[in-house]
């Protein structure tokens, strides 16, 4: 099996372990490193997704929304785990953009993937059509 057919269900279920760990609080204390290295792989992959669309237009666009959205939360995690400087009166408004961009990155993935897979039947229905097929 090809890993780009299911990188999208790998990135889906690695984004809802992230937030699990965060929400239950294991971010902070005993699995933060886990949590940091989940979360870069998650960079690598959403790169690597990209990449591999193979000039699609509709999943190009909305897997570099999603890729910006990851380095994003990536950065802000950096920050966090104290890699990047920030002023500590800072510190509680990148958690909280931390947090919400993780939401923000699952309704993206959800919606996104639908809109995707949707376009991309379409396309193929409209092939096979105009094929005679």
């Amino acid at each position: 099996m090809r890993l780009s057919k299911v990188l999208p269900a790998l990135l889906a279920v690695g984004l809802l372990v992230q937030i699990l760990l965060g929400e239950m609080g294991l971010a902070v204390r005993a699995l933060r490193d886990m949590h940091a290295a989940i979360g870069l792989a998650g960079v690598v992959l959403t790169a690597y997704a990209l990449r591999a669309s193979r000039g699609r237009r509709a999943s190009i666009l909305y897997l570099a929304i999603l890729l910006i959205l990851v380095l994003v939360q990536a950065i802000l995690g950096l920050i966090l785990f104290g890699i990047f400087w920030v002023d500590l009166e800072l510190f509680e408004l990148v958690e909280m953009i931390h947090r919400y961009n993780a939401y923000l990155m699952l309704v993206v993935g959800l919606v996104g993937g639908i809109v995707v897979a949707v376009v991309g039947r379409r396309s193929g229905s409209a092939e096979a059509v105009s094929k005679g097929g």
